[in-house]
């Protein structure tokens, strides 16, 4: 499963990382990441350093230079996994629902921003095609 990280999120522009622009698969997969890293705090498994990944992906795109190496303190990292997987959240109630909501970008993924929601509404033009 890292192999194919690596492939087809890491090793490929960061815009791939956005919850936007995920398969459905990984969708999942980095939610259930996401979710092993927060219920077990500093007690990482494989699966949860799926997440981390695409967070140090992420980090490194939004910083002005590349750097060899990035320092995160691990409250500020789990700030990180907790805003990914709220986003990763919205994206697939934004794909199961009517619900929309504005969908983060490389600038504003994994900061404290302000998420809107609203429903879509249907065209009369379908409402009345029966």
């Amino acid at each position: 499963m890292l192999t194919r990280l690596k492939r087809e999120l890491l090793d490929v522009e960061p815009e791939a990382c956005l919850q936007r622009n995920l398969t459905d698969e990984w969708l999942t997969w980095l939610a259930a990441s996401a979710d092993g890293m927060l219920e077990n705090g500093n007690d990482l498994e494989a699966d949860s350093s799926l997440v981390g990944a695409v967070i140090v992906r992420i980090l490194d795109a939004k910083l002005p230079e590349r750097a060899a190496m990035i320092e995160v303190p691990l409250e500020e990292f789990h700030a990180h996994v907790n805003r990914y997987w709220i986003e990763l959240a919205f994206e697939e109630v934004h794909r199961k629902t009517d619900i929309k909501y504005n969908q983060a970008t490389l600038e504003t993924i994994l900061t404290d921003r302000e998420i809107t929601t609203w429903k879509e509404e249907k065209d009369d033009e379908e409402d009345s095609s029966d």
